[in-house]
């Protein structure tokens, strides 16, 4: 498996297990081992691909079958992330799956960044503001209560360190990064809430 769909797999994986068991019972979220790949699935939400979606797997169709069916078992829509060349797409084009937007992913190295100046400022978030980073991203999702308290478990967890973009004292950003071995992946990043913010940000 290639390392960054190995690093995102190990990062989707973590965050269904920093669920808290009262919010895992009530966004019905469930995890379907398949070895080196996995599938997973957020009941309550069952056309948001982004939480109903399967990665690592690389070719063959053995596991299709079965992935369909725990899927249709679970009265959810389901897409499956592969990288770009990958021999499974020619399988999939022939079962009749389409395809959709892709997610960004890239590699840097870990050399210091170009510094850029910014009216705005960045911290890392800690428990004591972890309400707030999951009421900010729960919102972007148009959602709210228990998604916000799955996010805000991400700011006491292991492996994970979340940080905030704030204009004076107003959050207008997001951001998360999960550890895997030496290597890193900036796993979540919610857009700020203005075009403005956009370009103090640099973008």
């Amino acid at each position: 498996m290639d390392d960054l769909e190995r690093i995102e797999l190990s990062a989707v994986l973590d965050f269904f297990a920093a669920a808290p068991p009262d919010v895992l019972r009530a966004l019905d979220l469930a995890v379907l081992d398949l070895g080196d790949a996995a599938a997973f699935s957020i009941g309550a939400h069952p056309k948001m691909l982004l939480f109903n979606r399967v990665l690592g797997l690389e070719e063959g169709d053995a596991a299709l079958p079965q992935i369909e069916r725990w899927f249709a078992s679970r009265g959810c829509t389901f897409a499956l992330s592969i990288r770009t060349g990958a021999d499974l797409e020619g399988v999939l084009d022939e079962r009749g799956y389409r395809r959709g937007t892709a997610f960004m992913k890239f590699r840097r190295g870990i050399e210091q960044p170009p510094v850029r100046r910014s009216p705005l400022r960045t911290e890392q978030i800690r428990e004591e503001r972890g309400g707030d980073y999951g009421t900010f991203v729960a919102a972007l999702f148009g959602l709210g209560s228990p998604l916000d308290r799955w996010f805000a478990a991400l700011c006491t967890r292991a492996r994970w360190a979340c940080f905030a973009a704030f204009d004076e004292s107003r959050l207008i950003g997001t951001a998360a990064a999960h550890f895997a071995d030496t290597r890193w992946r900036l796993h979540l990043v919610c857009a700020p809430t203005s075009s403005a913010h956009w370009r103090q940000i640099g973008f």
